[in-house]
């Protein structure tokens, strides 16, 4: 009876409740700045001990929007509404609280559980309307700061026409016109889907796994459906500097697998070869922005910019340098010729170092 009540439970957590893909969280990858964003945003306490505490947890999901590395899967039952919205999208949407009493094509436990991904993706379809709910006395009231964020992000990365033109947040329900029509008529009039848009726009693969990165492999893949229709989103990305020497600490520690190091001949017709130039590449979708490239990078070879960027166009940058002697990756500048992880390993004198 302990199996199958432990099994009740697990599968009562995953269907109600996010969960915590430890290999992604920023705090398993590194320890110099702690990340304190789950922490900060949940109204329960769940993350204030060494490891979730999920019993506590009241199913909001804002911790899965607020996580920079998108480490944290949100509620199966919400990833199921989010996929049902998309598959059913048309160009105009209504998203709404759980407490708004008016009708709406998705509602969440709360307005700042919405990622800005999911939002920008329905403003590439048409119109996107926020109802507003009765915060005061709510106890997630609190939260209303991480939902500034959340429009903060889409308005950068939409830009500030676009955001004007297809997203609008209302200030009370009283915004939709009467016409002697009761409130939830008057927003089935104003916001009603489009007949002529085309239904059934979900991929038929296994690529959208329910983690904290659905919404933006959902983004990337209309983007490519779209072609060049798209306007390019403005993104913290990082860029490469002059310090770079391909040493691939970023590559190694990136969760979401957006950085990448190719060793190639040189672009510019020069005769480097494939031992001394290396390819620096980003992959925009999968870049959540968490910065913690920059921070691990040991030379301050790269640092967070924002940029308008094409989803799917990898940024690259070359990377021209000498190759370690002993193991081919690349060196760092030293007299003895070898990379950091080559020297630790032989105990390389500091006078064969150069320092």
């Amino acid at each position: 009876m302990s199996v199958l009540r432990d099994y009740l439970t697990r599968r009562l957590v995953f269907e109600n409740h996010p969960a915590l893909e430890s290999a992604r969280c920023l705090n398993r990858l590194q320890t110099r700045n702690e990340c304190r964003a789950c922490r900060e945003v949940c109204p329960c306490g769940v993350f204030d001990g060494a490891e979730p505490d999920w019993t506590r947890c009241d199913g909001c999901g804002v911790c899965a929007a607020a996580c920079p590395a998108r480490a944290i899967r949100p509620a199966a039952q919400f990833s199921a509404r989010v996929l049902e919205l998309v598959r059913n999208m048309r160009d105009r949407t209504v998203l709404a609280c759980s407490r708004c009493a008016e009708t709406a094509d998705l509602k969440a436990p709360c307005l700042a559980a919405l990622p800005w991904e999911l939002l920008a993706l329905l403003a590439m379809e048409g119109e996107v309307a926020v109802l507003p709910a009765p915060c005061a006395g709510c106890p997630r009231q609190d939260l209303l700061a991480h939902w500034e964020e959340t429009l903060s992000s889409l308005r950068r990365a939409l830009g500030a026409e676009r955001f004007a033109a297809h997203v609008r947040i209302l200030s009370d329900t009283s915004d939709a016109p009467s016409e002697g029509l009761s409130r939830r008529e008057a927003f089935g009039r104003l916001f009603s889907r489009s007949r002529s848009a085309a239904a059934g726009l979900l991929p038929d693969d296994a690529a959208l796994t329910p983690d904290g990165m659905l919404c933006r492999r959902l983004l990337a893949w209309r983007w490519k459906q779209r072609g060049t229709e798209t306007e390019p989103l403005t993104l913290s990305l990082p860029t490469f500097t002059d310090s770079c020497n391909g040493c691939g600490v970023c590559t190694r520690l990136c969760s979401s697998e957006a950085l990448h190091r190719l060793s190639g001949e040189a672009e510019d017709g020069s005769e480097r070869t494939a031992k001394d130039v290396w390819h620096m590449a980003v992959i925009p979708w999968r870049c959540t922005g968490c910065g913690l490239c920059e921070t691990a990078c040991p030379r301050e070879g790269l640092r967070m910019e924002a940029q308008p960027a094409d989803l799917l166009t990898p940024l690259v940058h070359t990377v021209r340098g000498a190759a370690c002697i002993r193991c081919g990756q690349p060196a760092d500048g030293g007299q003895d010729g070898l990379c950091a992880a080559c020297r630790a390993e032989t105990g390389t004198p500091a006078f064969l170092r150069g320092t």
